[in-house]
C-alpha cells in the first residue's frame, strides 16, 4: 500500500513537471508566435509605407514638374503679350507722329496757297503735291489706331483744305482776303485735331505687367 502512494506521488510529481514544462514551453512558444507575426506585419506594414511613400514621392515630383511647365508656359505667354503689345505702341507712336508733322505740313501749304499770286502757285505745285500725297499715306497707315470718329474728322479736314488748294489753284488770279472763312475754318478744324492728334501720341500705353 505504502508502495502505491510513493507511486502516485511520483507520478504526481512527474506530471507536475510535465505541466510546468509544458506551461512554459506554451509560454514561450505563444511569445515566439506573437512576436514572430508583429514582425511579420511591422515589416509588411513598413514595405507598404515604403512603397506608397515612393508613390506620393513621383507624384509629387510629377505635379511639380507640371507646376514648373505651366509657370513657364505662364512666363512665355507674358512675354510674348509684352513684346507684342510693346511693338503695337512703337508702331502707333510712329504713325501718329508721321501723321502730325505730314498733316502740319499739308494744311499749311493749303492755308498759304491762297495767298499765292498765280507764279507762286505754279511754283510751288510740286510741294502741294508732295505735301497731300504724304498726308494721305500717313492717315492711311494711322487709321488703325485712332478712335473711328477721330479718323474721319482729320479726313473731312483734309477734304476742306484740298477743296482750299483746288479753289486757289494756279488757274485762279484771285488772292484770299484777309479774314477768309475758308481759311479760317480750315485752320480752326486743324488746331481741334492737333490738340486730339497730340493727345493720342501722349496717351500711356497699356499695362504692361
Amino acid at each position: 500500500m505504502e508502495f502505491v502512494f510513493n507511486l502516485w506521488d511520483v507520478i504526481d510529481k512527474i506530471l507536475g513537471a510535465i505541466l510546468l514544462v509544458g506551461g512554459v514551453l506554451g509560454f514561450v512558444f505563444r511569445t515566439w508566435i506573437k512576436a514572430w507575426i508583429e514582425n511579420k506585419f511591422s515589416s509588411a506594414a513598413a514595405a507598404a509605407l515604403e512603397t506608397r511613400r515612393h508613390e506620393l514621392n513621383q507624384q509629387l515630383e510629377a505635379y511639380k514638374g507640371a507646376v514648373m511647365r505651366d509657370l513657364e508656359q505662364y512666363r512665355a505667354n507674358i512675354d510674348i503679350k509684352r513684346s507684342v503689345a510693346l511693338k503695337m505702341a512703337e508702331e502707333k507712336l510712329d504713325a501718329l507722329r508721321t501723321l502730325a508733322t505730314t498733316l502740319d505740313k499739308y494744311i499749311n501749304e493749303a492755308i498759304t496757297q491762297p495767298r499765292f499770286t498765280i507764279a507762286q502757285r505754279v511754283a510751288n505745285g510740286a510741294e502741294v503735291i508732295a505735301a497731300t500725297d504724304a498726308a494721305r499715306s500717313a492717315l492711311r497707315a494711322a487709321e488703325i489706331f485712332l478712335p473711328l470718329e477721330f479718323a474721319v474728322e482729320i479726313s473731312r479736314l483734309m477734304a476742306e483744305a484740298q477743296a482750299l488748294i483746288v479753289a486757289f489753284g494756279a488757274a485762279n488770279p484771285e488772292l484770299a482776303p484777309a479774314g477768309h472763312a475758308e481759311t479760317q475754318a480750315v485752320m480752326e478744324n486743324y488746331a481741334r485735331a492737333s490738340n486730339s492728334l497730340r493727345a493720342e501720341i501722349f496717351r500711356a500705353p497699356p499695362d504692361l505687367n
